[in-house]
């Protein structure tokens, strides 16, 4: 695995809709909507709660979930991450 980035990430401008384990998410900027898995939707809100890297998401699932943060946490969050920047969801912050 390459070293975790510490890259900044925030999200768009979101509205978002669940139904059962189905998340819609519609980009106010764009007129998209995107269906998401729940694991993209965790970290869509964690982003907008201020945990801004992959660490620090990785950090909050394996809190919640009571366990601790692993390398293939951290890859899940980094692939999840960069599919929400291909959709348009998520973009890096200019640091």
């Amino acid at each position: 695995m390459s070293t975790p980035s510490t890259k900044s990430w925030s999200s768009c401008q979101l509205i978002r809709k669940a139904w059962g384990d189905e998340i819609l998410v519609f980009n106010t900027a764009s007129g998209n909507t995107h269906l998401v898995n729940r694991l993209a939707a965790k970290v869509l809100e964690f982003i907008d709660a201020g945990a801004i890297t992959s660490i620090a998401i990785a950090d909050r699932l394996a809190a919640e979930a009571g366990v601790s943060p692993d390398k293939e946490l951290i890859e899940s969050v980094e692939s999840v991450l960069a599919s929400l920047d291909d959709l348009g969801l998520v973009q890096p912050q200019r640091q």
